[in-house]
């Protein structure tokens, strides 16, 4: 298998670079407890079939933010705040293997997109759609585009 770092987000790159590779029997324990978990987290929809709540934890940024925010140091943990922000409400949803989708569900003042996530426990999939389905049933929202300006100007990127 080839290695290529470059195809990585800069981000993504520092933060892997922070992790060694474990040992055959660190791996086999951790993988251990991620089944683990992943079978209390499957117990938890016990009581109710899906979750839905907003997939960012604030609003998006516009590009400038976005450059501005990359140039900002990077936090002890080896990821930038914005990008934590980012991943925050989903990463958990690919950890434990479950399935999600988001959906539009809105726009902020600046006309970006805000969504809205649905998940629930494996092989959930045909609720989960059937759930996207009645809601851009009931909304328009995934039928409105934000207005966009021709002449903008892209700010530079940082190296």
């Amino acid at each position: 298998m080839r290695v290529s770092s470059d195809l990585y987000q800069v981000e993504t790159r520092l933060f892997l670079t922070k992790f060694k590779a474990p040992s055959a029997s660190q791996y086999i324990r951790a993988r251990d407890k991620l089944i683990e978990l992943r079978r209390s987290v499957e117990s938890a929809f016990h009581d109710f079939d899906l979750v839905v709540f907003p997939t960012e934890r604030a609003l998006p940024l516009t590009i400038e933010g976005a450059v501005a925010s990359g140039q900002r140091a990077i936090d002890t943990e080896g990821i930038p705040p914005q990008q934590w922000i980012t991943i925050a409400n989903t990463y958990q949803f690919n950890m434990y293997g479950l399935p999600a989708i988001t959906l539009l569900c809105g726009f902020s003042r600046e006309g970006l997109p805000i969504g809205l996530t649905m998940a629930g426990p494996r092989l959930s999939e045909g609720k989960i759609l059937a759930l996207a389905a009645a809601y851009q049933t009931a909304t328009d929202w995934h039928l409105r585009m934000p207005p966009l300006e021709t002449a903008h100007e892209e700010p530079g990127l940082p190296a």
